[in-house]
This record gives structure tokens, sequence and C-alpha cells, in this order.
């Protein structure tokens, strides 16, 4: 009998929180028009589509995705193929004195305890305002950011409306400025979730700089519009080709927008800038010592810049010309040469290239590392109620050096040896930092790296950015 009760107690509570939501509209077509199958008596669940849950803020880079159907009922899985089950269940409107909100009620639950999570609806996005069931983890919906703790992350399901549009768009421009000109190459990044991140790249004064903003997107008929993060809207157009124009903010320097043209790029998983530091030695004499900068572009182009340091005079060496890529070979076909082939791996290149002013015919195997895992990285964090700072830092030819220092800057701990880019987990890449008394490793992702440093057999965890 009390079982029954139980029972009866939880589908009670179902039927209290709502019947399904029955608008038409959602997240198929900013238009209105209905996205599922018009049967005549019920329309679509107006949240129907698939999402993307990013969980990277949330202290785990890992992605999967949430699907709806027009009935509300939902499925969590690790690829949109959705396969894989990770939870189940119907989707339930709440309207408590007119503030909406909805709750997953899932398949698993029972008479003894019922499985929910809540979210709230944010323009096309879902925001999840208690943790979510994914499998057998229990995600938080919130995190503090481990570098700027006045910052909050937010569990998010981002939609994947106008996905047709996805993808990273590219465009350059060139003005003159105090020290000559300035060649600006840009991306804007369409992204799920209605969300954009515009870089820009530009070499000033030797010094290669970046600039970056975010915001929102929106496209009804040819208008393209986006909203940058505490600015007003920009209204620009989608071509018949596909194209965008729209106008930039190409620096912080500006003090104006740029109207630019920006083509779907062919190569941007691969694009952007790498070093490398070429240094051969016989018999203990230095006979190469060379630095290199290698770009790839968005389109398949690519510049080589190096400077032989044993040169006395005349000493950069300059190359451009055509990169492909297939699986982890690169090939790439200067203007003047033939072709050569290298492999491609996470965040390191290695290829042949001119490396020696004084051997023109001849090219040397380089290692080169991506932006993103050169340069000095900084953290800190509190022990026993006492900071910690970490630094970083990762050179061109492969080594690196960790210094931890305590509040009166004395040093905690310092090491030195080399790194590689393996894997950790469940294939996510890493830094694996080797020395000769110890080994640590530093998760990669696009805000920095996560690194794992053992001190003593104990492991002290620093989210390093630059």
């Amino acid at each position: 009998m009390k079982k029954v009760l139980q029972w009866l107690m939880m589908f009670t509570l179902v039927m209290v929180i709502g019947v399904f939501a029955v608008a038409c509209g959602g997240n198929g077509d900013d238009n209105g028009d209905d996205n599922g199958d018009d049967n005549g008596d019920v329309e679509a669940f107006e949240l129907a589509g698939e999402y993307e849950i990013d969980i990277t803020n949330m202290g785990m880079p890992l992605v999967f995705f949430l699907k709806i159907d027009d009935e509300a009922n939902f499925i969590l899985s690790p690829s949109r193929a959705f396969e894989d089950n990770r939870g189940s269940g119907t989707i339930h409107e709440v309207d408590e004195d007119g503030d909406i909100s909805y709750m997953m009620v899932y398949d698993a639950s029972t008479a003894e305890e019922m499985i929910t999570a809540d979210f709230i609806v944010i323009g096309h996005n879902l925001r999840f305002m208690t943790r979510l069931p994914y499998g057998s983890s229990n995600i938080m919906y919130e995190a503090e950011d481990p570098v700027d703790p006045e910052i909050m992350h937010y569990l998010m399901a981002r939609t994947y409306l106008h996905e047709a549009l996805h993808g990273i768009y590219g465009g350059s421009h060139t003005t003159m400025g105090m020290g000559g000109e300035v060649e600006y190459n840009y991306t804007l990044e369409l992204m799920p979730g209605l969300e954009y991140y515009f870089n820009s790249q530009f070499e000033l004064g030797g010094e290669m700089y970046d600039f970056e903003e975010v915001g929102t997107w929106h496209v009804e008929d040819d208008v393209m519009t986006i909203t940058p993060e505490g600015e007003d809207p920009v209204v620009g157009a989608l071509l018949a080709d596909g194209s965008i124009d729209i106008a930039v903010l190409p620096s912080f320097m500006a003090s104006s927008r740029t109207e630019t043209n920006l083509r779907l790029t062919t190569h941007s998983a691969y694009a952007g800038i790498y070093y490398a530091h070429y240094l051969f030695e016989m018999m203990g004499t230095v006979m190469g010592d060379t630095d290199a900068t290698l770009v790839l572009d968005h389109f398949g182009g690519y510049t080589y810049h190096a400077i032989d340091n044993l040169a006395e005079e005349d000493n950069e060496i300059y190359e451009e010309g055509t990169y492909t890529v297939d699986g982890d070979v690169i090939a790439f076909e200067p203007e003047e040469g033939d072709t050569r082939v290298g492999t491609y791996n996470n965040y390191t290149l290695q290829a042949e290239f001119h490396a020696s002013i004084g051997r023109p015919d001849t090219t040397s195997d380089l290692m080169f590392y991506a932006h993103a895992i050169q340069g000095e990285f900084t953290a800190e964090i509190t022990v026993d109620e006492a900071p910690l700072y970490a630094t970083l830092t990762l050179n061109a030819d492969g080594s690196y050096h960790i210094v931890i220092l305590e509040d009166d800057d004395s040093v905690y701990y310092e090491d030195l040896g080399g790194f590689t880019v393996g894997t950790v987990g469940m294939g996510i890449p890493a830094l694996i930092m080797e020395s000769e008394t110890c080994e640590h490793n530093a998760v990669i992702s696009a805000a920095g790296l996560n690194a794992t440093i053992i001190i003593d057999e104990v492991e002290y965890s620093f989210y390093l950015s630059k």
C-alpha cells in the first residue's frame, strides 16, 4: 500500500508541474515555422531541437548533447547520433505566478527517488538551475572561474538554431600605421547558442598581437546582426554566396569598425601561429641556431619566417605557399621549390624547412608548437590559507620552466625539463612535462592549462592562463 501511495504522489507531482508546453516555432526557425510534423491536433514542443552542453568552464573539458523532440521527450548523449543514452525522460513546464521554468523528469525515476533537473530559457538557450544528472555523474550548475573568482560560469545547453551557418569565417585588410603597413587577419566564429567569437591577429613593431570580441548573433532573411557584449548591435548582410558583409573592430586601438567581407574558411582546424627553435650541434660546436615562426591561414595558405642566429647579416628567411592536411599528414607546397611532407598532431607540427642562410639548398627538421602552448602562464592558489604563485614557461625548443613562489617571494618549488603533447583521461589533449626527477601534466583548453604539479608526492592543481 505504501509503494502505491508513493507512486501516486510522484505522478501527482508531475501533473501539478504542468502539461507539456505547446507553443509552436521553437528551436528550428526564428520565423515561427513548425519544426516537426503537423499532426493537426498537437503543436510541436516549443523547445524541440538539439543542444550542445560544454562543461569545460565547469572544471572538465567535456562536451555532450541534448535532444528534445516535438513531444517534449529528451535524451542526453556523448554524440549527436544519440545512440548512447546517458539520461532520458520528459520535460514539464512549471508556472509559478507567471514565472516559467521547466523540469526534466528522468525515466530512471522511482517511487523512492525522483531524478530531475530544472532549467530556465534565456533567448534560445537553456540555463540549468539545479545539478544535471548525466550518466553516473551529477554535473554542477554553476562554478566560480578558477582565474577570476568574480566570474561565475553557468551550465548551459546551447541551441543549434541556424546550424547551417555555423563555422569560422575569415577575412583581412591592410592599413597604414605609424610604423608602416599593418595587416589584420581575423576570424568570426558563429557558434551554437547564437554566440560568436571574433579574433584579430596583427604584427606591430615586431610583436604579434591578438584582439578578441564576443557577443551574440542573429539572422533574419538576409540580414546578419552581431551584438558585441555590452555594445549596440552591428547590422550586416548574409550574401547569396554564403559570405558575410559586416563591420568589424580589428584591434584594441581602432577608433571605429571597418566594413569587410568574411568567407567561410576551409582550414580552420589547423590555422594559427606555430613556433620552433632549431639547434644543431656537431662535436660540441653549434652548427645551427634558428628561431622560426609558421603561420597557417584559414584558407590553406602559409607564411614561414625564420631568423638564423648564426648569420652575421641578412639573417632572415621567408617562404610562402599553400598547405593541405590529410589525417596526421601535412604537406607544404612553396611558391618556389618542391612539396615537403610532415606530420600534424594535437598542437604540434613537424616538417622540413630552410633554417640556415649558409645552406640555402638544405632543409632541416623543425618541431613547431602552437601558440596555445607557448609563452608564460600564471596562476594563484591558496594552500593552508597561504597563497602560492605559479609561473609555467613553455619554450619553442620543447623545454619548460616551473617556478612556484610563496607569499614572501621565496621559491617554494622549481623544476626544469622537456614537454610533449599527449592525452589523458578520455583522449583529452594534455602537456606531458618530464624532468630528471618528476612528471607533471596539464590539460590543454582554449582558456589555458589545467595543470597538476606533483611536489613531494602531493598533487597541486593550477589553472594557468596567459
